[in-house]
């Protein structure tokens, strides 16, 4: 799945050639700033590493998960980055 998501993404950055399943990595790093992500499963894991990336690329983030203690404690860590973040659980 997140695969998906980063190939996705380099696609929406202009990096894919013919073939949006084999893109190419961008000469230039890709920023999020003014962007929204929105993440599920965030609270642990590759969830909450991808929303810290996120939030230091520059991104907003909506974070859903079932742990609330740990959704609330990712999202005030993205807060202190200077990024907004809104935990939905």
């Amino acid at each position: 799945m997140w695969r998906s998501l980063v190939a996705h993404l380099l696609w929406e950055q202009g990096a894919g050639g013919s073939n949006p399943l084999t893109p190419t990595i961008p000469a230039e790093p890709a920023t999020f700033h003014g962007k929204v992500v929105f993440i599920t499963g965030a609270s642990s894991g590759i969830g909450a590493a991808l929303a810290l990336e996120f939030a230091r690329q520059g991104a907003d983030l909506a974070l859903a998960a079932r742990r609330r203690d740990r959704l609330d404690a990712l999202a005030e860590n993205i807060r202190q980055l200077g990024r907004r973040a809104l935990a939905i659980c």
